[in-house]
C-alpha cells in the first residue's frame, strides 16, 4: 500500500517554470524543485508557511469562529478580498483529485494580521464528502494531530481559548 501526500508549493512570486493559481498573486503554485549544483536541495525553496487548508460545513460561521477566538482577519491581495463564492475551474477540480474535472467550492482566506498566516476555508458544494467529523487519538496514524501557535502570554490565551462557546478542549 502506498501513501499519496497532497500539497501546493506555494511561493509569493512567480518564477521560472511557474503557473499562477486563479486565486490571486499571492499564491501561485510553484513546479520547480531547490537545487544546488545539480542535485536536489528541498531544504533551500522552503521559506515558510503559507497557509493551512481547512474544509467548514458553514464558511461564515467558521469565519467567524477564527476572527473571534485567534484573530485572524479577511485576507486581501491586488484583486481585492479573497473570497471566491461557488468557485468552478477544471484545473482545480483535477489538481485537487477530482479527475472529472467537476467542482464547485467556496473559498475565503484569512490572515493573521501579526504573524502572516493564512487559513484557507474551503466549503465544498460539487462533490459533497463526508459530513461526519471523526476524532482521532493523539497515537493514530495518518494527519496531523494539532498546529501549534506562539503566543505570548500562554496562560491568558488558554483563559480566553477556554470561555469560547466553540473551543474544544481536551483537558
Amino acid at each position: 500500500m502506498a501513501t499519496v501526500i497532497f500539497f501546493f508549493l506555494v511561493s509569493c512570486t512567480a518564477g521560472q517554470n511557474s503557473t499562477e493559481l486563479e486565486l490571486g498573486e499571492e499564491f501561485v503554485v510553484d513546479k520547480s524543485l531547490g537545487f544546488t549544483n545539480g542535485k536536489p536541495n528541498p531544504g533551500s525553496y522552503i521559506v515558510g508557511i503559507s497557509h493551512l487548508n481547512i474544509i467548514v460545513g458553514d464558511i461564515d460561521y467558521a469565519t467567524e469562529f477564527y476572527e473571534r477566538t485567534l484573530g485572524f482577519v479577511q485576507a486581501h491581495n491586488v484583486r481585492g478580498v479573497m473570497y471566491y463564492k461557488g468557485y468552478t475551474s477544471d484545473s482545480f477540480a483535477r489538481d485537487a483529485g477530482f479527475l472529472d474535472g467537476n467542482v464547485k467550492v467556496d473559498i475565503r482566506f484569512l490572515k493573521h494580521p501579526t504573524i502572516g498566516m493564512h487559513i484557507e476555508l474551503m466549503k465544498y458544494h460539487e462533490p459533497i464528502g463526508s459530513q461526519e467529523i471523526i476524532y482521532r487519538n493523539t497515537n493514530d496514524l495518518g494527519g496531523i494531530r494539532h498546529v501549534a501557535l506562539e503566543v505570548s502570554d500562554a496562560e491568558k490565551a488558554f483563559d480566553y481559548l477556554k470561555q469560547q462557546p466553540d473551543v474544544r478542549m481536551i483537558n
